[in-house]
C-alpha cells in the first residue's frame, strides 16, 4: 500500500473537515500551467488570489498533492494520513526526540528565552499537536490495515484531537514567559 503524509490543515479553508478527499480550487495541471505561463512579478500579485482561503503555499500544495494521490491511486491501495502539528516524540526512539529545527518547538524556544515577544494570532485559536512517534505508528498501522483489507477503498485518517476544528494556534500572552523559572526579578 501507499501512504501519503499530508496535514490536518490541508483543507483548513473548510468549516468542517472530514476523513475524505476534497477537490482543490486548482488541479495539479492547472497550477503547473499557471506557474509556467506567468512571470515572477505577476505571480507575486496573483498569489493571494491563487491561495484563496489557504493560509500559505505549504497548505495549498498539500491539498493539490492529496488530489493528485487520489487521481493517480485509483486502482492502488492508497492511504492519506493527515497529522496536525507534529511535535517531538513521546517515547520512541526516546522522549523529546526531534531533528527538526523549523518546528513549533523552535517557536516555543524563542518565547521561552524571551527572543520572541510578539506573535500575531487570534487568541481563541487552538494549537493541536501530536507526537512524532505516534504519527509514524499511525502511518505503519494504516499501511498494514490497507494491506490486509480484501475489499479496500482509499482511506484518509486525520491524526488530531479535534478534527472538527480548523483553527491553528492558541497563545497565552505573558509579559515575561516562565518568569518564575528563567528570569530573576
Amino acid at each position: 500500500s501507499f501512504v501519503y503524509v499530508s496535514t490536518a490543515y490541508s483543507n483548513c479553508d473548510r468549516e468542517h473537515i472530514e476523513e475524505k478527499f476534497y477537490k482543490p480550487v486548482f488541479s495539479d495541471e492547472e497550477t503547473i500551467t499557471m506557474l509556467q505561463h506567468s512571470e515572477r512579478d505577476e505571480l507575486a500579485l496573483l498569489l493571494p488570489h491563487i491561495l484563496g482561503r489557504k493560509q500559505n503555499t505549504y497548505i495549498f500544495t498539500k491539498a493539490i498533492a492529496e488530489d493528485l494521490v487520489r487521481k493517480s491511486g485509483k486502482h492502488l491501495p492508497v492511504v492519506v494520513v493527515r497529522p496536525c502539528v507534529v511535535m517531538p516524540t513521546l517515547t520512541e526512539p526516546f522522549p523529546y526526540y526531534s531533528n527538526d529545527k523549523n518546528s513549533v518547538m523552535s517557536l516555543a524556544a524563542g518565547v521561552i528565552v524571551g527572543l520572541l515577544r510578539v506573535l500575531s494570532c487570534a487568541r481563541d485559536n487552538i494549537l493541536d499537536m501530536v507526537p512524532g512517534d505516534m504519527t509514524v505508528n499511525c502511518n505503519l498501522a494504516t499501511k498494514w490495515s490497507v494491506a490486509v483489507t480484501p475489499d479496500y477503498e482509499s482511506l484518509i485518517f486525520i491524526t488530531t484531537e479535534k478534527i472538527y476544528s480548523n483553527k491553528m494556534v492558541k497563545v497565552e500572552i505573558r509579559t515575561r514567559p516562565l518568569s518564575s523559572f528563567m528570569f530573576q526579578s
